[in-house]
């Protein structure tokens, strides 16, 4: 009896800070889906987050490309922000993470591109790092389907730390 008074009081622990969908969506990393760059390139999986993972075989400059899935739900509300969690050890252009949130016309597949946050221009050096930016876009699922692409660059090999955390939109 104690021990289910417990998992009970430890479930709505979690379920009072769960977000509801009108909050945001978060995006982890390690959950978006690689292309056959990275998977041929070689990437780990870190803390959640992806990054190179040992040599990538290929000239420089040398690219990961990943792509995240966001649900269409009819409860989410417009988002505004882009906020990208990232380390990035280099800070200069070509070695950097490229985070995109794109929507896609079901009618016609035209792909709009909505935001971006590149960890080169404006966003901190360094380890375990958030840089985000604002827009202005109306979410609409039964047009459209929304997803976000993240490149992770380096121009040497072995080179600068580049990795993706994740991402969240509110």
């Amino acid at each position: 009896m104690k021990t289910e008074f417990i998992r009970m009081a430890v479930l709505l622990c979690v379920l009072a800070g769960t977000a509801d969908a009108s909050s945001g969506v978060d995006v982890t990393g390690a959950a978006c889906m690689a292309d056959s760059n990275a998977i041929f390139g070689g990437f780990d999986v870190t803390n959640g987050g992806v990054t190179f993972g040992g040599f990538f075989h290929g000239a420089p400059p040398l690219n990961l490309n990943f792509y995240c899935s966001i649900p269409n739900s009819d409860q989410t509300s417009s988002p505004t922000t882009l906020s990208v969690s990232y380390t990035d050890s280099a800070g200069t252009t070509g070695n950097e993470v490229y985070v995109t949130y794109y929507k896609m016309n079901k009618s016609t597949g035209a792909l709009t591109a909505i935001a971006s946050v590149i960890t080169s221009s404006g966003c901190a050096i360094g380890t375990y790092k958030t840089c985000s930016t604002t827009f202005t876009d109306a979410f609409s699922p039964t047009t459209f389907r929304y997803f976000i692409a993240v490149t992770l660059e380096r121009t040497a090999n072995p080179g600068p730390n580049e990795v993706f955390y994740g991402a969240s939109l509110r």
